[in-house]
């Protein structure tokens, strides 16, 4: 590699040499691509251990004589009526971004400073490439002085590039925009509602070019990231402006969620975070609008984004969390259903229930989106008043009771007797003695049990005596108690053993707490045929609260008293 690396060079230098001027367009279209195709091997070479290392330095000044004689002075022969040199010259420059580092201070200024200009090139091509070269520039360089030359002209980058997406469909140009609002994003607050408008703009023309102009479909992904990027630069809602930037971009997002059979499912992940920041840092109560597309989500799930449930999780929890009045009392017709109305809550629990109820979904569904979907549950529990979602707190708690048992175990005795096969947190393995039994068949989803102990634990939280009712009349009452305690309080010398999350022990500690400080749910407790159960959870609680120290502790706390005595 490194002789055909200096017999490149060599060739270079001997034209230049010997035809000089006369053959500078030619070098231009036929040979810079040769150029960047060199330090593209420059760079394997780089990652590549060789014995015969290839000199670096040799490489930058080539890269340096290229730039000087050929690129730099090229991108700026305006007069020259052909284009098409100047904007293979800004394409040059791209490729030689990610070397700018190297080269001089001075040369580095020259680029940014060239490319800059070249945005006002009165040729289309060379402004699309231009943008292009500065989106390089920002994306490959970690030099400072190249940010401090573009960002006085931030609002001439952002007119050009508005000017060139208003004219052509430029994937490249939309992520150069997108590139100057990640790097310059503490200065984009001023140009925010500009940016929403034209990114809107540029969306509705690309999405309506089809879906056989890739490069539109491309351009139209690139505004959705755009206008999200934009937003993530906005640390608050300063002087309202999230209500001014709204209007541009809740009509791009009911074309993205409205679609009826996902026809621009394309942009629905990067749509989901516009709505996450508009939902996040909006005024309250949201507006009409904004939950339209609340209502055109929980369809959409239901039809055919369903695998998404993941990222709808941020959204749909401000909803609830940020405007719980219109969540509780607003409604909608429903045309899934008939036309007939249903509420926002009812709504937002048929998305929970699609996943976790009835009771086999659990077995179809990908445990990962089971334990998303119980976070909605979760949601509305610790956001709406007591009393205000009781229907959910009855229903679910006749699910977790039903379900937890059945996700926890008991242990896989198949599994344990294997002797490669310690580790008995294996999903999808049933329960023992006869694997083909499945009649008994249980499936061991140990995370999914984890979410509903936390689901449990937050409707005892919510209202310890509904949880306490519904539990005293279950047939599996003392099988879902068993499976509970012992999920939540298991030695750590046990089989089955669960590391207590952070969240799992703090709503344990406030699900206990509740049934004994809540007055209705005293009485309750009784109800449930075990004599040991109040002193049980007395027990767990102090654990949970007050855990014993590790026999290291201990050790350590003997040797510290070992030394006071001394």
């Amino acid at each position: 590699m490194k002789n055909n690396m200096r017999m490149a060079i060599s060739i270079y230098k001997l034209w230049y040499k010997r035809m000089g001027h006369y053959v500078h367009s030619v070098l231009l279209v036929s040979n810079f691509y040769k150029m960047s195709m060199m330090i593209t091997l420059y760079q394997k070479a780089k990652k590549k251990k060789t014995k015969n290392p290839i000199n670096r330095q040799a490489i930058t000044a080539i890269v340096d004589e290229i730039l000087v004689h050929h690129v730099l002075p090229e991108i700026n022969r305006i007069e020259h009526e052909n284009g098409f040199l100047r904007a293979r010259a800004c394409w040059v420059l791209q490729q030689f971004a990610a070397h700018l580092d190297k080269l001089s201070m001075e040369r580095v200024e020259a680029c940014s400073t060239i490319a800059l200009g070249a945005l006002e090139d009165p040729a289309l091509p060379v402004r699309v490439e231009a943008a292009g070269a500065i989106r390089s520039l920002l994306a490959a360089s970690e030099n400072p002085r190249v940010a401090d030359i573009l960002r006085p002209a931030l609002p001439k980058i952002l007119e050009s590039c508005f000017k060139i997406m208003s004219d052509v469909g430029s994937d490249d140009v939309v992520q150069a925009l997108q590139i100057v609002i990640d790097r310059f994003g503490d200065e984009i607050a001023p140009y925010a509602v500009a940016l929403a408008k034209q990114l809107a703009q540029a969306f509705s023309a690309y999405a309506s070019a089809g879906g056989d102009d890739d490069e539109a479909a491309m351009a139209a992904a690139q505004c959705v990231g755009a206008m999200a990027a934009t937003l993530q630069s906005l640390d608050d809602n300063k002087d309202n402006v999230y209500a001014q930037i709204e209007p541009f971009l809740v009509p791009v997002l009911s074309q993205i969620f409205g679609s009826s059979e996902g026809e621009f499912i394309e942009y629905f992940e990067d749509g989901i975070e516009v709505l996450s920041y508009l939902t996040y840092n909006g005024a309250t109560p949201f507006s009409q609008q904004l939950w339209q597309l609340f209502e055109q989500l929980i369809e959409a799930v239901h039809f055919w984004a369903y695998d998404y449930i993941i990222d709808l999780i941020a959204p749909l929890d401000n909803y609830v969390s940020r405007d719980t009045h219109t969540f509780l009392h607003g409604s909608y017709i429903c045309m899934r259903l008939d036309n007939k109305n249903i509420t926002y809550l009812d709504a937002l629990v048929s998305v929970a229930e699609r996943f976790l109820a009835p009771p086999e979904n659990y077995l179809k569904a990908c445990e990962r989106d089971s334990i998303k979907a119980t976070y909605l549950i979760l949601s509305i529990l610790h956001h709406c008043p007591r009393g205000s979602v009781d229907n959910v707190a009855f229903r679910y708690a006749s699910l977790c009771i039903q379900v937890l048992p059945i996700t926890y175990g008991p242990t896989p005795l198949a599994l344990l007797r294997s002797a490669d096969q310690d580790d008995a947190n294996v999903r999808g393995e049933i329960e023992a003695g006869e694997l083909s039994d499945t009649n008994n068949a249980r499936p061991w989803r140990k995370s999914l049990a984890n979410a509903l102990a936390n689901v449990w634990a937050s409707i005892l939280y919510y209202s310890a005596s509904i949880g306490l009712q519904v539990l005293a009349k279950h047939p599996k009452c003392n099988e879902f108690l068993s499976a509970w305690f012992d999920l939540i309080f298991s030695s750590p010398k046990c089989d089955n053993a669960t590391d207590l999350s952070p969240l799992t022990a703090k709503l344990a500690i406030l699900a206990i707490s509740s049934i004994f400080i809540q007055n209705t749910a005293s009485a309750c407790l009784h109800t449930i045929p075990s004599d040991t159960l109040e002193p049980q959870l007395l027990h767990h609680l102090i654990e949970l609260v007050d855990p014993e120290p590790d026999e290291d502790d201990e050790e350590d706390d003997d040797f510290e008293d070992d030394e006071e005595d001394d």
